[in-house]
C-alpha cells in the first residue's frame, strides 16, 4: 500500500511541478479540498488538501518566476515533500484501533511530523539538486540559501547539511521528552 501511496504522491507532485496549468491545478486543489467522508477520511482529506495547497504554492512560484527566501520555502516545503501524508497514512494503516486523540495530535502536525518531514525535505534537496536545476523546477533549499546570502553552491550545501543535523537534534530531543519508560 505504501508503494501505491508514494506513486500517487509522486504523480500529483509532477502534475503540479511540470504538467498542469494553473487553472487545472486550482480546479484539482479545490476538488481535493471538497472531498468528505467519515471521520478518519476527513483527517486524510485534510492531509491531501494541505499537500495540494502546498504544491499549488510551488506551482505559482514556478509560473511567476518567483524565488522564495529559504524561510518561505521551508514553511511550505516540509509539507510538499509529502512527509505528513506518508507518516499519518502509515499510522492509519497500521494502527487498530485508531485513537481519536492520537489522530488529532498528528493532524496538528506535531513536532515529530514537522521535524521528520523537514529532514526528509532537506535531504531530498541535497540528493536531487542537479536534477532539479536541469528540470527547471522551483528553487529548492540550496538555491534559496544561495539567493538569500549570495553564496556558493558548496557553502549552501554545507549550510543545508548543518540544518539537517540541527533538526535531527531537535527531533531526538522531542522524542526523548515524549518517551514513556516502561
Amino acid at each position: 500500500m505504501s508503494t501505491k501511496l508514494y506513486a500517487l504522491v509522486t504523480t500529483i507532485d509532477d502534475v503540479y511541478d511540470v504538467y498542469g496549468t494553473l487553472d487545472e491545478l486550482e480546479l484539482f486543489t479545490k476538488a481535493v479540498e471538497r472531498y468528505q467522508d467519515v471521520n478518519v477520511i476527513q483527517h486524510l482529506k485534510k492531509l491531501w488538501a494541505d499537500l495540494c495547497k502546498s504544491y499549488m504554492i510551488e506551482a505559482k512560484w514556478y509560473h511567476s518566476g518567483y524565488k522564495p527566501t529559504l524561510e518561505e520555502y521551508m514553511d511550505n516545503a516540509w509539507i510538499s515533500i509529502s512527509g505528513p501524508v506518508m507518516l499519518i497514512h502509515g499510522y492509519v494503516f497500521v494502527t487498530s484501533p485508531i485513537l481519536e486523540e492520537n489522530l488529532d495530535s498528528l493532524m496538528k502536525y506535531n513536532d515529530v511530523i514537522r521535524l521528520s518531514s523537514t529532514i526528509l525535505r532537506l535531504a531530498n534537496d541535497l540528493g536531487t539538486l542537479s536534477d532539479e536545476i536541469r528540470r527547471g523546477d522551483v528553487p529548492k533549499s540550496i538555491q534559496c540559501y544561495m539567493n538569500d546570502f549570495q553564496t556558493s553552491e558548496d557553502n549552501a550545501c554545507e549550510h543545508i547539511r548543518y540544518l539537517i543535523d540541527e533538526t535531527w537534534k531537535k527531533l531526538n530531543k522531542v522524542e526523548a521528552e515524549n518517551y514513556v519508560f516502561p
